[in-house]
């Protein structure tokens, strides 16, 4: 059967929103437009509104992390002394409001040593005569200025608090009218700074906030609401992690569809648009769905974008193979090397395969047919 195309990122959103599935798990390669699907979702189920009475979660539908919740905090990096160095953030928005009332930088400190260090103390404080709030990370007696992965971290960590009491407060209560109109939790590439330890810890912990939020007890299924799950990526190891983990619980509740499980793409052909495949029970694999993706393409639908795709197979192959260079994986007696890799450079950003100015002259086409074809001969792959 033929993939269904979405026209554009509104039909994508309806489809998530219609769909009776718990959890809905995207991977997508960057740029797809995987922010901008979060956004456009958030725009469908929590009205815009300037009135700071409308502040709270009290009106929302859907509570939701992604590049723009980090843009939440900013540092003052104190560029007088260099001394006084915080992350602030307005008490007068949905997160800053929730933190306040219900007391939690108790909770948020402990999650963010417990993925850190356990020497680094989180203190929250007014910012004086302002509407701001100050978050100081304290090592022994010094004030210090975290990473920037450890500050994505930190960001992450004040949402999985927030939602966590909110899973939790819902399953008491489904009548809770602070909260009680939220229907979903969607989260968008939540660990694309973190390294591989924090990216499975980080996933293992959604995975039990997902379990966490059904309803079990039937005092929790008189009582409750349980919430449904939005999560899209681009990394690989998450979305294995996060999936597998989902998975295996749902499967045991015997309510799993695999293809609440999907690849988000855009469409490569002929027709503009998204596609949202579902994928099989194997392990996931990023080295392997590039391949398929490639070795599938037709010859009049290749772009830059396959371009784009080849040079990331390659990258990804090398850097397991244990190489530091991806151009190592073709020979330097190969047919055409140079040129190759001078498309693969120039090339490597089409993302928009239906773009005049991604075609691709029918030389161009042989080449990278016949580079594919002498890369799956030479590393055999199956």
């Amino acid at each position: 059967m033929p993939d269904k195309i979405f026209k554009d990122l509104e039909e994508v959103s309806d489809e998530i929103i219609s769909s009776d599935k718990k959890v809905t798990i995207l991977y997508a390669f960057n740029a797809t437009g995987k922010t901008r699907l979060s956004m456009t979702f958030k725009k469908k189920l929590n009205p815009a509104t300037n009135s700071l009475e409308d502040v709270g979660l009290s009106n929302k539908r859907v509570l939701y992390f992604n590049a723009f919740t980090e843009d939440l905090f900013t540092w003052e990096n104190d560029l007088d002394h260099d001394e006084n160095r915080y992350l602030m953030y307005h008490i007068n928005t949905a997160f800053g409001k929730y933190i306040e009332d219900q007391s939690v930088d108790q909770l948020i400190n402990d999650k963010f040593r417990s993925f850190v260090n356990d020497n680094i103390f989180v203190k929250f404080e007014r910012v004086e005569n302002t509407d701001q709030m100050s978050v100081k990370f304290q090592r022994d007696d010094e004030l210090i200025k975290i990473s920037r992965g450890e500050e994505r971290l930190f960001t992450w960590c004040v949402f999985m608090i927030i939602a966590e009491n909110i899973v939790s407060d819902l399953k008491e209560d489904k009548n809770n009218t602070d909260i009680n109109s939220l229907d979903y939790i969607y989260i968008d590439d939540p660990v694309s700074s973190l390294d591989d330890n924090h990216c499975i810890s980080a996933a293992l912990d959604l995975a039990k906030l997902i379990k966490d939020s059904d309803l079990k007890t039937p005092e929790e299924k008189i009582n409750g609401k349980s919430i449904k799950f939005v999560i899209s990526t681009h990394h690989a190891l998450f979305f294995e992690v996060l999936s597998n983990s989902i998975k295996n619980k749902f499967k045991k509740a015997n309510n799993i569809d695999p293809k609440m499980i999907k690849v988000f793409e855009e469409n490569i052909g002929n027709r503009q648009g998204y596609v949202l495949k579902g994928t099989n029970n194997s392990p996931f694999s990023y080295h392997f769905y590039i391949f398929k993706k490639l070795k599938k393409a037709k010859y009049a639908d290749l772009s830059k974008y396959h371009f784009n795709l080849m040079r990331n197979l390659l990258e990804k192959t090398a850097l397991f193979l244990g190489y530091s260079d991806y151009e190592a994986l073709i020979p330097q007696d190969s047919d055409k090397r140079s040129e190759f890799l001078k498309l693969l450079n120039e090339y490597s950003h089409g993302t928009h395969p239906d773009a005049e100015s991604n075609m691709l002259t029918r030389k161009e086409k042989l080449l990278l047919k016949s580079k594919f074809n002498e890369f799956e001969k030479r590393f055999k792959w199956k």
